[in-house]
């Protein structure tokens, strides 16, 4: 543990001239009372931002943008369980309560008044689900970074049997299959920190029996689902040059459906399409990790809907 903690550090200063007040070893409980790692990111600020990783992605992915919310407000990014060293075994279910239960814990524990989602991809679609199922009082809104709809037209492709992954989704989960570990590490972390060169297991997704997540995935609802009893105000935000989701320059069949029957004809849904945005909403920096929200356009519509 101390080892990932001087990694993160490592991480940190790149970004932070003073990391004092920027605590790497927060610790939320799970719905089954197992632990969540987080990095807290403090501030004067009574609003508070959560932001929820997608599949895959450790927190530090996150931490570029962070540093620009962290400018205005108090700011907490946590690995999802199943994820780097967060207890637990991968479920959609209770990564939902998760979020649930850490919402309650960041209010109480920091007396947050103000609280807002920002969840990227599998954890902009765990928030929306979550907000329909009741989130406390203090959560006023929550920004959707690229989030699937639905994983059926995504699994399309997928072999019956865990093999060589042959969609892009399934090149994530390359990382939890030692024998396909591949330069995909390069697409998202290049600090050259020997720990994680060693140990690449314990910063991104893991799982004992890979095709659960396959399972998981397959048998998750869609969005539409829960659109009636969203009650907070909510901006989804796409990009059109989305290879993950399939979003090429316009939103696939599916996606219009969606955005004409959910959000067009909600008072409190609303949309924002990118161009020439991926779903890492980034352009090419191979200089450092890549991260949602890696650039002042995500930044300043992330201010705008808070304010």
């Amino acid at each position: 543990m101390d080892n990932r903690h001087d990694y993160h550090k490592s991480i940190l200063q790149k970004y932070f001239h003073n990391v004092e007040r920027i605590k790497s070893d927060r610790e939320f409980k799970s719905c089954d009372n197992l632990i969540l790692n987080a990095t807290q990111f403090n501030s004067n600020s009574t609003t508070g931002i959560l932001v929820i990783p997608g599949i895959w992605y450790p927190r530090e992915a996150y931490y570029k943008l962070c540093t620009g919310l962290h400018k205005r407000f108090n700011v907490v990014v946590y690995d999802q369980r199943s994820h780097c060293l967060s207890q637990g075994n991968f479920s959609i279910d209770k990564m939902i309560q998760d979020l649930i239960g850490v919402t309650k814990q960041y209010v109480r524990d920091n007396h947050i008044k103000e609280l807002y989602l920002v969840g990227h991809s599998l954890g902009g679609y765990l928030s929306f689900i979550a907000s329909s199922k009741g989130l406390p009082v203090e959560v006023k809104g929550q920004i959707l970074l690229a989030p699937p709809i639905s994983f059926k037209p995504l699994l399309k492709t997928m072999p019956k049997h865990l093999g060589l992954p042959i969609v892009y989704l399934l090149n994530l989960l390359k990382t939890i299959i030692p024998k396909y570990r591949s330069k995909i590490y390069k697409e998202y972390v290049s600090f050259n920190y020997f720990d994680f060169k060693k140990n690449p297991y314990y910063f991104c997704l893991r799982s004992d029996n890979p095709n659960n997540i396959i399972k998981e995935l397959k048998s998750a609802d869609e969005l539409s689902i829960f659109a009636s009893n969203i009650h907070i105000h909510t901006l989804f935000i796409w990009g059109d040059n989305d290879g993950v989701l399939k979003i090429k320059n316009d939103f696939p069949l599916y996606y219009t459906e969606f955005i004409e029957k959910n959000i067009k004809l909600s008072k409190c849904i609303y949309l924002k399409l990118l161009k020439k945005m991926s779903h890492h909403f980034n352009y090419n920096d191979k200089n450092f990790i890549q991260i949602s929200g890696d650039n002042n356009v995500i930044l300043n519509d992330i201010f705008s809907f808070i304010e």
